[in-house]
């Protein structure tokens, strides 16, 4: 399979290397900024570098491409993927709007072609681990889920993330978004949500910190928090069930803790990864197989609706 990545910032490094571990040839790049594509280029044997977006998909021989741009652009991009016969893996959020987000799921729908959203939480090991726990109903339902992810990113200010013309919003659609992503696989869909947000930065026109308040249409309540304004790291996910409760600290990416009702504490040891090669290696089977992505581009359109329901604008 070879693959095009569009946008070769930050993101795009941590893809290159999924894809590459996971038995893809990345042999096209395209960025706004050619020199970044030329340099990403070099990266790989045969890598070639193309003006844009657009000329990669009609002429490179790439069978699917990776969005790793800005949110705002999204929607062409991906529509001109689609048009164009590729696979597409889209960064989240999906879009910047709910516009462009319906767009992109129409289109999808329309095709034939793989189309994923890149929620890569979903496949780390220690979240495929404690889907399985919850699935054999060992700890029993659902009832509380808790989600922080938050860290000193006051960099994020001067960046493309605090400007909404760009980013569509601040840490609610960039950060909380994976956890809002993350509830709604364990949890099911979202009945109902609720928020508060604050905009510390100067000179920005988003949230850098937020809380969401959700509510499940099977009954089971979660609180999701971000932050890029907080001291010190803090990202983890803990879901309190009928019987007990099962906690992932980020800060130690190498095991579980169960906690049964009865006090007793189990550590559970699962894989170190950050789930790019799971969710490349997935992403791949799809297409080998020709069945549907999950998450798709519904999954993706749902939580950007979500989110954007919170905003005042």
């Amino acid at each position: 399979m070879k693959i095009g990545i569009i946008g070769c910032g930050n993101i795009a490094e941590s893809h290159l290397r999924g894809f590459t571990s996971a038995g893809a040839e990345i042999t096209a790049f395209a960025d706004a900024l050619p020199e970044r594509a030329e340099a990403m280029a070099k990266k790989v044997v045969g890598g070639t570098a193309y003006a844009g977006s657009q000329e990669l998909i009609d002429t490179s021989d790439a069978e699917a491409v990776i969005i790793c741009t800005p949110p705002n652009l999204h929607r062409d991009i991906a529509l001109a993927a689609i048009s164009g016969g590729l696979h597409v893996l889209c960064e989240k959020p999906l879009a910047a709007t709910l516009a462009d987000s319906l767009a992109i799921e129409r289109a999808a729908a329309g095709s034939d072609r793989v189309f994923m959203t890149a929620f890569r939480h979903r496949f780390l090991p220690a979240h495929q681990e404690m889907k399985r726990l919850l699935s054999s109903r060992r700890l029993g339902r659902i009832v509380m889920f808790q989600n922080v992810f938050g860290g000193p990113s006051r960099e994020s200010a001067s960046m493309w993330f605090c400007k909404r013309s760009i980013a569509g919003g601040g840490v609610y659609l960039d950060t909380c978004v994976h956890g809002l992503d993350l509830f709604r696989y364990y949890c099911g869909e979202v009945q109902c949500c609720s928020g508060q947000a604050v905009q510390a930065f100067e000179g920005t026109d988003v949230e850098d910190s937020a809380v969401m308040a959700l509510r499940s249409q099977g009954g089971t309540v979660g609180t999701l928090a971000g932050s890029w304004n907080i001291g010190t790291w803090r990202m983890a996910v803990e879901l309190l069930a009928e019987n007990g409760r099962l906690l992932y600290d980020y800060a130690v990416p190498e095991q579980i803790l169960i906690e049964a009702a009865e006090g007793k504490t189990e550590i559970l040891p699962t894989a170190k990864s950050d789930g790019f090669v799971e969710q490349a290696a997935y992403f791949l089977s799809c297409i080998a197989d020709k069945k549907p992505a999950e998450p798709g581009a519904t999954d993706g359109r749902r939580a950007v609706e979500i989110i954007t329901g919170l905003y005042p604008y």
